[in-house]
């Protein structure tokens, strides 16, 4: 009797840890299969199309003087409804109509070479899409994102590779920014965050100074960035809510600079509303947001921090 006790409780042990690994097992390929990413290949000159790579990988060559002369993007595990939409940028042609989810932009047979691409994504509240192009005689070129333009346009140099990746926008339970700006007449404002509006818009008021941290940032991480001023040019770069700008001098922001420290795994985007003009695009990681040389003020700006490749 004591055997058969001892028989069923092993047999029921092993269907309870047989349940639970089988579950287990379920809930990590539902985890993957959740991540939002995206598929990407190029046609390349004298090689046709390149096997598709994914999330940030390259898609071309480097250093072989040849030129991209077609794309193709999806998106992988999106919502339904949502879609990627893409145009390119080419030799003699200018830009091409936008195409969506797969289909070719560019040209093949035609030995015209691709200069310039803009992504974006659509019904993907939430996400954010980033790229970058290896143009010739450039190298490679900034993160740009949702729409900005990536390589060139009009002066005659061909792409030739491309890397994509999607983001996730940080919430307040991440990893995020908050900051502050210095308005004309109006001093400083309440602290935003997370692609939240400091400034003004449609009121003339020119951004003066700003200030950023991060939230909930991992030990040692930093968030760097650099303000261009009226007759002054770039300042020295600062960090971690010091003052970037100038504050009593009756001087405009007219460009800035940010970037990440020390943050493996994420990103900074940030954009400027300028002055004529509006809200610039999104771009991030150092590249310039505003304008130099060109006698316009910054009136607000939007930063936010995302995730690489997190659904």
């Amino acid at each position: 009797m004591k055997r058969k006790k001892i028989t069923a409780l092993i047999m029921a042990t092993m269907l309870t840890v047989s349940s639970v690994v089988n579950l287990t097992c379920k809930n990590v390929k539902a985890q993957i299969a959740s991540n939002v990413g995206v598929s990407y290949q190029a046609h390349v000159q004298n090689t046709g199309w390149q096997s598709a790579v994914v999330d940030g990988a390259e898609s071309g060559t480097e250093g072989q003087g040849v030129r991209l002369e077609a794309l193709k993007i999806s998106l992988t595990n999106a919502p339904n409804g949502a879609s990627i939409e893409y145009q390119t940028h080419l030799q003699n042609v200018g830009w091409q109509d936008p195409v969506v989810d797969g289909a070719e932009a560019g040209t093949v047979g035609m030995r015209l070479r691709l200069e310039g691409i803009r992504i974006r994504l659509k019904n993907m509240p939430g996400y954010s899409v980033q790229y970058r192009v290896h143009s010739q005689n450039i190298g490679w070129g900034n993160w740009v994102s949702d729409w900005e333009v990536a390589g060139t346009q009009g002066r005659n140099l061909r792409a030739e590779a491309v890397e994509i990746r999607i983001v996730k926008i940080s919430n307040n339970t991440a990893v995020g920014v908050n900051y502050t700006g210095h308005i004309q007449n109006l001093g400083w404002q309440s602290v935003v965050e997370n692609g939240q509006i400091t400034g003004t818009e449609d009121k003339s008021l020119r951004l003066e100074a700003f200030k950023a941290n991060l939230v909930n940032a991992p030990n040692g991480a930093k968030i760097n960035y650099q303000a261009y001023m009226q007759n002054t040019g770039w300042q020295t770069a600062v960090s971690d809510g010091a003052e970037a700008g100038m504050i009593g001098h009756g001087l405009r922001l007219e460009a800035f600079k940010i970037s990440l420290e020390n943050m493996p795994g994420y990103s900074v985007q940030y954009r400027a509303y300028i002055q004529n003009t509006g809200w610039q695009d999104w771009i991030s990681d150092g590249a310039e947001a505003g304008t130099e040389n060109r006698n316009l003020r910054i009136e607000a700006i939007e930063i936010r921090i995302v995730q690489l490749g997190i659904s």
